[in-house]
């Protein structure tokens, strides 16, 4: 038993240390105007999340999580995000913005858009509730055994 509580508190301290250097989760909001977006996100080109890998603050296609695709002015949706340009304070990739769709793509400059990036929510962590659980049958079982003893 005295293993087993062990056990359960090194995991249950594995897992806080685990959830504190988790990598921060940020926002990017890219607008046509220059502007940040408006309350109605009317301005919005479109947005993507992604989990900051390096800590960096800098967003890599390799981190991105979510990206609600693009459409141009002709309506055509473009759900892939294939190359990200170097813009200062937000990406440092390459030269472009590139869209697809798996057939076609389109590609613009760097100053077509312009980006906006802010913390996005707290994203939990999935084994959170198994720590949790860990922990309160490792109190559960110190509680019995200080309990039983004389």
């Amino acid at each position: 038993m005295k293993s087993f509580i062990k056990t359960s508190l090194m995991l249950a301290a594995l897992g806080t240390a685990a959830a504190v250097a988790a990598a921060p989760v940020y926002l990017i909001d890219a607008t046509t105007d220059m502007q940040a977006p408006d309350p109605s996100f009317a301005n919005v080109a479109f947005s993507l999340i992604y989990e900051d890998f390096n800590f960096d603050m800098l967003f890599s296609l390799n981190e991105l999580l979510a990206f609600t695709g693009y459409i141009d002015v002709m309506g055509n949706y473009f759900p892939e995000l294939l190359a990200v340009p170097t813009v200062s304070g937000i990406t440092g990739n390459g030269s472009v913005w590139q869209f697809g769709d798996g057939q076609n793509t389109v590609t613009f400059d760097a100053a077509t858009f312009t980006a906006f990036t802010q913390s996005a929510v707290d994203i939990p962590l999935p084994a959170s509730p198994l720590l949790a659980g860990l922990g309160l049958v490792a109190v559960a079982a110190l509680s019995r055994r200080r309990s039983t003893q004389p």
